[in-house]
């Protein structure tokens, strides 16, 4: 599961309800599933009840249960910490229990068969009421979160609606919210809660993950977090937050050796996203196919329409989250910058300038000019700069403007001596002259990259 639900789920679905007398769609489905799941049958008078309250398909929530669990209250936590009948994970606790909103969820309720049922049947309702029948196990395709259990790639509840009658349609008992009720739904097996403990988390030798109830001792090879014992609820809640991260840049969700080699690593969220997206699996990521097309469109106007993205510089954008216009300012910044389709028309049209003022620039001039590119300036800046140096006195355009300056004033006469005399007054630059302008600032590279915009190299997520 992915987040708690809200206070009041929210229905879109108003058919007719499922038959619920002897002989009904509801008790040929119970029988024909009995055999196999003979959980389902004890406790279907429970299942019916909790999903005619939460106001759901009872075949529909009767399906899910025997995916999570055979629709049994006694069975074991899943390897990821799911628990109870509706294997509902521990993340949920700390929210709004939905039909009291004046409580939140405890790890106790959800060890309490009759409260884990009851959850799952609100939860699922939820889903239902956004996503519809169809989307309601696995999510929306194409998402990255949303359903019962998101992500889920087989043929789900619907295998087992299929097993029975493949006409059957799942149908919606009701539109009104549902109503607050017992905490226990009547009927059925349930056992009384069990004793609530929250295990450590402990490594094997080859890295897999198992959870150990302790009473009095840490277990042997605990996994630390932050220098204590990891429990399971804190390692669940962890596993939590690096789900978004791990279904946007792998499609899946982490296992639990990744989330316990994370935890030992101490990494955070981004240095999550950059070990990942220095795999070679990124580029077929959600993140990447959504992302990728304006990073490469960026590129391309700056190094032209063929060119091909440095697919390290694309990661490294979407790792950090940049707007194209912050992506365009690194791309400025990298070494090879100089061949890109604008930074030769820059600098062609700098030359033009540097060429009206100076002449035909030599190899200082053509450094000048490339500094000037890299930096950014337009041709008026680099125009403002070259006049604002002291070899401009010297340069062609500064004789030409002086000598111009010098007969307007009457300085020059047929005189070769007093015509020089006027010239080296003329020389004389005017107080308070243009100054050149700031180079433009670099973009600033966030710490855990390279200088050349690449992902740092570190240990790899299992």
């Amino acid at each position: 599961m992915a987040a708690a639900p809200p206070k009041t789920p929210t229905f879109t679905i108003a058919p007719s309800p499922a038959k619920t007398g002897k002989g009904s769609a509801w008790q040929q489905f119970v029988n024909k599933w009995a055999a196999k799941y003979p959980a389902l049958k004890a406790n279907a008078p429970d299942i019916q009840a909790a999903a005619n309250e939460a106001n759901i398909d009872p075949i529909y929530f009767a399906s899910v249960l025997l995916l999570e669990s055979g629709a049994s209250y006694t069975v074991k936590d899943s390897s990821a910490g799911a628990i109870g009948i509706g294997q509902v994970m521990p993340l949920h606790v700390g929210g709004t229990v939905p039909w009291d909103s004046t409580k939140t969820v405890t790890l106790q309720d959800l060890r309490s068969p009759g409260f884990n049922l009851r959850y799952s049947a609100y939860y699922l309702a939820t889903q239902i009421g956004q996503l519809g029948y169809a989307n309601a196990y696995a999510g929306a395709p194409g998402t990255t979160s949303g359903g019962y259990n998101h992500g889920y790639t087989g043929t789900g509840p619907q295998g087992f609606i299929n097993g029975w009658n493949r006409q059957y349609v799942p149908q919606t008992t009701s539109t009104s919210p549902p109503g607050a009720v017992g905490v226990q739904a009547p009927g059925g097996t349930a056992p009384a809660a069990v004793d609530v403990k929250d295990p450590y988390v402990v490594l094997t030798a080859n890295g897999s993950v198992h959870f150990v109830n302790a009473t009095s001792e840490v277990p042997k090879n605990s996994l630390n977090y932050f220098g204590l014992p990891m429990t399971r609820s804190q390692f669940l809640q962890y596993e939590n937050t690096l789900d978004n991260t791990y279904l946007a840049y792998t499609g899946k969700r982490a296992t639990l050796a990744q989330v316990a080699q994370n935890v030992k690593n101490g990494w955070s969220t981004t240095q999550v996203q950059i070990q990942l997206a220095n795999t070679a699996a990124f580029k077929n990521s959600p993140v990447w196919k959504q992302n990728a097309p304006s990073y490469t469109a960026a590129w391309q106007s700056i190094y032209g329409p063929n060119s091909k993205p440095d697919p390290k510089a694309l990661a490294y954008a979407i790792v950090h989250n940049l707007d194209t216009t912050a992506f365009a300012q690194t791309l400025r910044s990298r070494s090879d910058y100089t061949t890109s389709q604008e930074f030769q028309q820059k600098a062609a049209a700098l030359s033009s300038t540097y060429t009206s003022i100076f002449g035909v620039p030599d190899e200082n001039g053509s450094t000048v000019i490339q500094q000037a590119a890299k930096n950014g300036y337009d041709a008026n800046q680099f125009a403002n700069y070259l006049r604002a140096q002291p070899q401009y006195t010297s340069s062609d355009e500064f004789k030409s403007s002086a000598m111009a300056w010098a007969k307007s004033m009457g300085l020059l006469s047929s005189s070769p001596l007093e015509a020089n005399a006027g010239l080296a007054t003329a020389a004389t630059p005017p107080p308070g002259g243009v100054q050149a302008p700031a180079p433009p600032v670099a973009p600033v590279v966030p710490q855990g990259t390279s200088p050349d915009n690449r992902p740092t190299k570190g240990a790899t997520p299992p």
